[in-house]
């Protein structure tokens, strides 16, 4: 991601004078549908207490969504329709088994405001309410994040803060911690060659 935005200001330095800083932007296009894969893969090492030996673990996440851009405003924020129906977890070998995979349906069909630094400024579930629902995909991600950690661990705090962290590595969660939007944009002007950082999640912890 950083080659490419690094080549793409590359490009615009063409357009502009060396030494005179740009401003980027996601530019929507009015009536545009656009397709995407994700592909995450988390490989681990475990143990139990009392052993010495590391288990590997291996845990994939795979889905597809599309964004449609149902409207622009003058600012360059987007009315857009974002459709996710399915997600593919696939649980690695391990000696006792053979790869398992399992199709969720999560049926996300999202109404979202987008700005052109790729910021969330509205979102709307388009599906009638149900009972139990995961809210933006933390549910559901969350509760499959844990059965990486290992079937032995205690459901405890040092397990929710793993299971945090295998789910910011998979790039899982909501939509300000996927790759679905990404990159977040400077709101500064930037040269070529700069840098910047970005949070894309944080949860407050005691440690002892």
């Amino acid at each position: 991601m950083g080659m490419v935005l690094t080549a793409f200001i590359a490009a615009c330095s063409g357009l502009y004078p060396s030494n005179q800083a740009v401003q980027l932007a996601h530019v929507f296009k009015a009536g545009e549908k656009l397709t995407y894969e994700v592909r995450s893969n988390l490989s681990v090492q475990e143990r139990e207490r009392g052993l010495q030996t590391w288990i590997p673990v291996d845990f994939d996440m795979n889905y597809k969504f599309t964004v449609e851009v149902k409207g622009l405003k003058s600012d360059g924020v987007a009315d857009l329709i974002y459709k996710r129906p399915t997600m593919t977890m696939i649980d690695g070998e391990t000696v006792d088994s053979p790869p398992k995979t399992n199709i969720e349906k999560v049926n996300y069909n999202m109404q979202l405001s987008v700005s052109s630094a790729n910021e969330i400024l509205a979102m709307k579930d388009l599906n009638p309410p149900k009972k139990d629902k995961p809210k933006g995909g933390g549910g559901l991600l969350a509760s499959r994040s844990m059965g990486i950690v290992g079937h032995s661990v205690q459901l405890d705090f040092l397990s929710q803060f793993i299971s945090e962290v295998h789910r910011l590595a998979l790039f899982a969660g909501n939509f300000e911690s996927s790759l679905d939007f990404a990159p977040r944009l400077p709101f500064e002007k930037l040269n070529v060659g700069d840098t910047w950082k970005r949070t894309v999640g944080y949860s407050p912890q005691k440690l002892k």
